[in-house]
Parts: structure tokens; sequence; C-alpha cells
């Protein structure tokens, strides 16, 4: 039997296209013929491993392909090929075109990889996704006159809260973070001292800061301390991290709309 023809057949018997007489003859043959064996099993497998539709449809276009390399071999050489029903010899089945089928399989190896890895490339890196979808948090805490204004703490309350509005962000995160020193309990000093040190370029500080919090953050802050946590990993490319995070924040939580454009 012709390479091609032997191709051919094998399809035909996965394919379940042969006849009662046909898949008998053929199977006998395979017990037989160890060398014709393992060429059905390659087949198998690679039948196996593209199922995708997508990759079906390249198989197709590759057997369209593979039929035209065909008829250009004929019109090089001048040879005909004939329809032979006999089962191929070892030694014929040894010399099915490897490079052809070799050439098929890499073609499909290669489509399913790029399928694979081409999204992992177009993906958003960290960078990207913080630059995209960070920005501090509005200012919560009110700021009070002069006339208001009754000990030092309140003074350094204003400073710290003037400081952020300002966008001088490492000098608000020193000045949040010496409020919270002396009022450990107040969530919302640590709070702004994270995300000022995050706005500094200090993810790895503002880390800390935000997952001591989160551990013990009440309802008021829990949500906003989830997505800053979220947005410092991905400051400090830690995005499997960030992702943890991220899959935290559920429907009708704060900022659940664009953790998913992120997912």
């Amino acid at each position: 039997m012709e390479n091609e023809q032997l191709y051919e057949q094998i399809e035909k018997y996965l394919m379940d296209e042969m006849s009662e007489q046909e898949r008998s003859i053929f199977e006998s043959e395979i017990q037989k013929n160890d060398a014709l064996k393992q060429e059905v099993q390659i087949h198998q497998e690679l039948a196996n491993a593209v199922k995708d539709p997508e990759i079906h449809q390249l198989r197709e276009t590759l057997k369209k392909v593979d039929s035209n390399w065909k008829m250009e071999t004929v019109a090089e050489t001048g040879t005909k090929t004939s329809k032979i029903d006999e089962i191929p010899s070892k030694n014929k089945v040894r010399n099915l075109n490897f490079r052809r089928f070799t050439a098929i399989a890499a073609s499909l190896l290669l489509f399913v990889l790029l399928r694979q890895f081409i999204p992992m490339m177009n993906a958003p890196n960290s960078t990207q996704l913080f630059s995209e979808n960070y920005e501090p948090y509005r200012m919560v805490l009110t700021e009070r006159s002069n006339i208001e204004l009754q000990n030092d703490n309140d003074l350094k309350i204003n400073e710290a809260v003037n400081l952020y509005q300002s966008k001088q962000y490492p000098k608000a995160a020193l000045a949040f973070e010496e409020l919270h020193s002396n009022n450990p309990s107040n969530e919302a000093f640590q709070l702004y001292a994270a995300i000022s040190n995050i706005s500094s370029q200090q993810s790895e500080k503002a880390i800390k800061q935000l997952e001591k919090l989160i551990k013990n953050a009440g309802p008021l802050y829990i949500q906003q301390t989830r997505w800053y946590l979220a947005m410092a990993y991905l400051q400090a490319d830690r995005q499997e991290k960030a992702k943890t995070v991220f899959d935290e924040i559920k429907e009708g939580d704060w900022k659940f709309k664009e953790k998913r454009l992120i997912d």
C-alpha cells in the first residue's frame, strides 16, 4: 500500500468509516503487525490531543494542504497513484511518509501552544494593571477649622489631611504613621498611611501595613483595605497574591465592578 493510502486507511479506521469486513481485516493485521499498531497508536494520540473545534478546523486545512502537496509531487515526478487494498508489510509501514506526518503533527502542536501562550503574552502585566486601576482613596476625614482645633492631635490630623489632599504623599505617609502610633485603634490613620505609601512607590511598606490592618479591620474600612492591598501587591509585581485578594471581593462590595474588569 502506498504511504498516503496507509495514512488515509488509518484515519478511516479511527473515524469508524470502515465496513465490518474492512475493520475485521485491518484489526487482524494490527495484531500481527507491530509497526502498523504503533502507527495507529500515534494517530490515535494525535486525534485525542486535537479535539478542540478550532484545532479540528486546522486539521481540515492541513489535510487540504497535504492534498495539494501530494498533487504537486505527482506533477513533479510524473508518478501516478493507484488504490491498493492489501494491508502493508512491516517495511512499508516503516516507510510511511514520516516527514509529512511529522509536519502535520508539528503544525498542530504549534497551534495548541500558540493558543495557550498568546493570551498569556497579551495579558496585561502587574504594572499595567496597577497604573490603569489605581487612584488614592478620597479623603473622608474632616478638616477642622482653627476655632475647632482643641489639642495638638487635632492640629496633626489637619496637617496630615492637607498633605494628603495636596498629593505630598511621602510626608502624608509619615504624618499618618505618627497619628496611628499615637492612636493604634484608629483604622483610618493606618489606611491612609498605607495609601500614601503606595502613592509614594513604597509598596512593600504599604503591604505590611495593610496585611496587619486587614486582620482586624472592621466593617467601615475592610473593603477599602482589601482593594488597596491588592493594588499594593500589583505595584510590587506580586500578581498571584493580588489575584488571591481580588477573589475575596464579592458582588456588591466596593470596587467589585473594577475587580471584574481586572479579572
